[in-house]
This record gives structure tokens, C-alpha cells and sequence, in this order.
């Protein structure tokens, strides 16, 4: 991913704290009710951490490792946060590196997660002057991406992405695990490029 574009969207966000409150908290919820007997988390895609409250992430893993483009965005966010760097491990990675299932620098933790992580990998593209994506680079990226995930977690992989724009109002349950409500949903959207729940999963049954 273009590391001028990546910044150019954590600048955006900088200062949408407030307005990612609702999302912050539900992630978080999500991130802390799985890390039971587990110690370690791995987050990809952190860059301005507005999705994560590091604090409440902190009293429930002993090691966080937050992996981003831009280093400079997750110091802000840790600084937002009043979270010490000596807390929390931050690793300037770009994701797209074609040596990335070697980087040393990568921690193997109990979970491991991936924040809106995959549809910027596509959306990028569309900045890069890349108009069309062919399904073959779409299952190579996804697959990619899901082999990271599975290289870098012991125990759960975790995925958070926006997947299709809606043209109706839903009211969601509480329980982000309603699978099943979450297709129906979905069948009455628009994929973004790329985000076809339907290869997905495809791409999860052929592996």
C-alpha cells in the first residue's frame, strides 16, 4: 500500500476520536472478551487507534504489538490515549511487502488482529490508478492477508473490515457473531471492490 496514502487517511481520522466512540467500544469489547487465558495480541492496521482503547486492550493482554504503515499515526494515538511506548510495541510495516511472512519483526501472539485492514489493501489500489481488480488478484490478496492472520495467531484471528455500502437502514444485534443476520444483510448491499463475502468464502473453504 502507498505509504503517501495511508498517512493521507490517518490524517483524515486524526481527530475523529468522538466519532468513532460507538465502534471503539463494541471493537474493544470484542478484542477483551477473547482474550481470555490469552496474553498476547497482535493489531494490524492500527494507525490512529481511534477504533481501540488501548487502555482497556492493556488490563486484559500483557503484550500488544500494533503494526501500521505509519508509525507517526500510532504515536499519536498512544499519546491520545496517555499510553506509554513502553507499554506497547509499535512496528512501521508495509503490508504489501512481498517478504512479509518473513519479517522478523512481526510477533507471533494468541490473537491476532485485523483492523479495516483489507479493504484499504483494495482501496489503495483505486489511488494507485489501478481501476479494475481482477478476481485473481482479489483471491491473491485476501489469501495473502488471511495468511498472515494465520502465521501470527496461536489460538484466534479476528477481522474487522467494511464490507458494501447499504442503501437501507438496519438496526444490528448486540452480538457482532450473528453471522447468518450478517449475510442477509449484505445481500441487499453493494460489495466494495474486493470485498465479496460470498468469495471470501470461497477462498476460507479451499484452504
Amino acid at each position: 500500500m502507498s505509504e503517501n496514502i495511508n498517512v493521507h487517511w490517518n490524517l483524515a481520522t486524526a481527530d475523529a476520536w468522538e466519532l468513532y466512540t460507538y465502534h471503539r467500544e463494541k471493537l474493544t469489547k470484542h478484542i477483551v472478551e477473547h482474550s481470555n487465558g490469552k496474553k498476547s495480541l497482535i493489531v494490524f492496521g492500527a494507525g490512529n487507534c481511534n477504533d481501540l482503547d488501548l487502555r482497556e486492550i492493556l488490563s486484559s493482554y500483557m503484550t500488544v504489538q500494533l503494526v501500521d504503515i505509519d508509525h507517526s499515526a500510532m504515536v499519536q494515538g498512544l499519546t491520545r490515549q496517555g499510553i506509554s511506548q513502553a507499554n506497547v510495541t509499535l512496528t512501521a510495516l508495509n503490508l504489501e511487502s512481498p517478504d512479509i511472512m518473513d519479517q522478523s519483526k512481526i510477533l507471533v501472539c494468541d490473537v491476532a488482529l485485523s483492523t479495516a485492514m483489507v479493504s484499504q489493501l483494495f482501496a489503495a489500489r483505486y489511488h494507485q490508478g489501478h481501476p479494475t481488480i481482477t478476481k485473481k488478484k482479489i483471491i491473491e490478496i485476501w489469501r495473502k492477508h488471511l495468511q498472515l492472520l494465520a502465521a501470527t495467531s496461536l489460538e484466534k484471528s479476528i477481522i474487522v473490515s467494511d464490507f458494501a455500502v447499504c442503501p437501507k437502514a438496519y438496526k444490528l444485534s448486540d452480538n457482532i457473531d450473528h453471522y447468518q443476520s450478517i449475510r442477509k444483510i449484505l445481500s441487499d448491499c453493494t460489495p466494495f471492490n474486493g470485498m465479496d463475502i460470498t468469495l471470501v468464502d470461497r477462498i476460507l473453504l479451499d484452504d
